[in-house]
């Protein structure tokens, strides 16, 4: 009995990519023949099971046309699924017996249990196998458990999530789409670079692999690259990273605060890489809630020393982060929206923008001009001028929905400083494609910074940066022009390049304060 069940810790056990040496160095896992291929047979599997789930509607009218069946249909799915569940079996039992034949991974198992057993007799700190194997999460414990959520538990039965229009709609349609970084397919393709990613980051950068678990049940998959002992002002700040809709931590949005000196949390949005459950709104707010109550409770920053980092559709984590902890140093939206609506519906056909607008309302509102609207702290938008992808037009700056997303934000911290000319001046340059042009909107309305600064701070408190409603309601269409512009200057950054350029460590830098007016300078 002992040996079965030895044998089946084999079976179900974790999958191992790379073995990491204490000298630094990596290399890959090598698995035996009967391993490697039965692997490969359950890998490919999978991957077609994925992909026949979005090919499913051009399956089915396939065989409505070749003049199946309901009863002939459900024969063969029966068969079929039978055929394969018995492959499958038959391909788990073998690498069983290839992985325990293998000294390589019964020294793997055995580092595993010893990882195991110290976690039961001491609290966790940082699973010990993390740091001698790439290997699959199910070998790691939890770092962190989350209870309790400020996400959305708004639920809905099963035939309407998978069997209405919209339900059908969001899994079949929307979410590769939206989220194409959910597909195995394409995780299948990029696994070899995640692995490489995952190495340098724990091997160059001293990260730490950690699992948290999210108030929904799933499993996240983060990094933490700590530079608190460096001495510097941004290694006591803590970059949170959110991740676009086909990035991941190995190979996003982390390697810039890295490379600007600041301690940094990465992790991979449910459904990615190795993270469980699927990018939907409430599954990725509630795995972003996990990931800052890992980062407050157990990293040990507080919320004053924390900025988040959302890149693309990065930003809706991000701003609902910001949202929800309104305490945090500065939130940094980079390359992101106002809302997704606008621009999924001039990529579709026509005859399809009804069920597009349905599935995105009720399943994907992806709502980030709303969610930074109701943060109040310091924030940064960066906007590429060459984005190709959050602009209506590719390219055209002036159709970048990083423009509304800034003139939400303004609208909703003050409200009336808006007026016809300033309205008109702000557009102009927002509209600037070029520094020159910028510049020469400012110097048309003999915008000031010291003055203008000044005139702000005179509506402050000097410890709470709260926005006075009645902030612009005594000044003049020329003084609210002049406060507007200055404050489109703080908020906007503007770089050159499309929307997956990496952005340069030199300009990540902390959100402005109306407060302090202070920001470090970057690490060279």
């Amino acid at each position: 009995m002992k040996m079965l069940s030895r044998f089946w810790s084999f079976v179900r056990g974790p999958q191992v990519y790379r073995i990491y040496s204490s000298d630094g160095t990596n290399q890959p896992y090598t698995p035996s023949i009967l391993e490697n291929g039965s692997q490969q047979i359950i890998k490919g599997i999978s991957v077609l099971v994925s992909l026949s789930q979005y090919m499913s509607p051009l399956i089915l009218i396939y065989l409505y046309k070749k003049n199946y069946t309901i009863e002939t249909l459900w024969i063969s799915a029966v068969r079929l699924t039978a055929s394969v569940s018995l492959l499958v079996c038959i391909s788990f039992l073998i690498r069983g017996i290839g992985r325990i034949t293998n000294t390589s991974y019964v020294n793997f198992m055995d580092h595993l249990k010893n990882a195991q057993d110290k976690h039961s007799k001491s609290p966790y700190n940082y699973a010990l196998i993390s740091q001698k194997y790439d290997c699959d999460i199910s070998a790691l414990p939890h770092a962190y458990v989350s209870n309790e959520s400020q996400a959305s538990n708004q639920t809905s039965s099963f035939l309407m999530e998978y069997f209405s229009i919209s339900g059908i709609g969001a899994h079949l349609l929307g979410r590769p789409l939206i989220y194409p970084g959910s597909i195995q397919v394409l995780q299948y393709l990029l696994s070899m670079h995640l692995e490489e990613g995952r190495a340098n980051l724990i091997l160059k950068e001293s990260g730490r692999r950690a699992v948290i678990q999210t108030a929904d049940g799933n499993s996240i998959d983060t990094i933490f690259v700590d530079r608190q002992k460096r001495g510097t002002p941004q290694g006591s700040t803590l970059v949170i990273c959110c991740e676009g809709n086909a990035g991941f931590y190995e190979i996003g949005i982390m390697s810039t605060p890295v490379a600007a000196g600041y301690s940094v949390l990465g992790w991979n949005t449910p459904g990615f890489a190795a993270s469980t459950g699927l990018p939907f709104p409430q599954q990725v707010q509630a795995a972003a809630d996990a990931v800052m109550q890992f980062a407050i409770n157990k990293l040990g920053f507080a919320p004053e020393n924390i900025i988040i980092h959302g890149w693309s559709i990065g930003g809706y984590p991000a701003s609902w982060l910001a949202e929800h902890y309104p305490d945090i140093r500065g939130l940094i939206l980079d390359a992101t929206f106002d809302h997704v609506l606008p621009l999924a519906i001039p990529h579709m056909p026509a005859f399809m923008s009804g069920l597009v607008k349905t599935v995105i309302e009720t399943r994907f509102n992806l709502c980030n001009g709303e969610q930074a609207s109701r943060y109040f702290g310091p924030i940064t938008l960066v906007r590429r001028r060459s984005d190709e992808i959050i602009s209506i037009v590719p390219g055209d700056v002036t159709t970048n929905r990083a423009n509304e997303l800034l003139v939400m934000i303004l609208q909703s911290r003050y409200p009336q400083l808006f007026c016809t000319r300033s309205q008109a001046a702000l557009l102009r340059y927002i509209n600037a494609s070029t520094d020159a042009r910028k510049k020469e909107v400012l110097a048309a309305n003999d915008v000031n910074s010291d003055e203008a600064l000044a005139l702000l701070r005179s509506f402050f408190a000097e410890d709470v940066p709260s926005f006075p409603s009645e902030l612009g309601a005594t000044n003049s269409d020329e003084e609210k022009t002049k406060l507007l512009l200055f404050l489109a200057t703080k908020m906007l950054v503007d770089v050159d390049g499309g929307h997956a350029n990496p952005l340069e460590a030199r300009v990540f830098r902390q959100p402005w304060s109306v407060v302090d007016d202070t920001s470090y300078e970057q690490v060279e």
